[in-house]
């Protein structure tokens, strides 16, 4: 029987790199307030990858954080769009 995967939430994660694979171990980490985070954390899923993989991976991600990026832009410029059209026609 075929194992689904569930969402896994990580807010840190550890990388390394040897000369055959990329590691990256993602982690949970919720420090209290006004305290540093650990150096170390224990990690909740680790993905362990051909090192030819890490570049691929690495535009994939930098497309995805541009679409991101992009997105939250144009929510922000609509946003003043519609302010400064509600002032507008407040000051008629």
């Amino acid at each position: 029987m075929k194992e689904t995967l569930g969402p896994v939430y990580s807010n840190i994660m550890k990388v390394r790199a040897s000369a055959t694979e990329l590691v990256i171990d993602f982690g949970c980490l919720f420090p209290d307030p006004g305290t540093t985070a650990p150096n170390e954390f224990e990690p909740i899923v680790r993905v362990v990858m051909a090192i030819q993989a890490a570049q691929p991976l690495a535009d994939m991600l930098g497309k995805a954080y541009a679409a991101h990026d992009e997105a939250v832009q144009a929510r922000i410029t609509e946003e003043v769009k519609k302010a400064n059209d509600a002032a507008r026609r407040t000051a008629m």
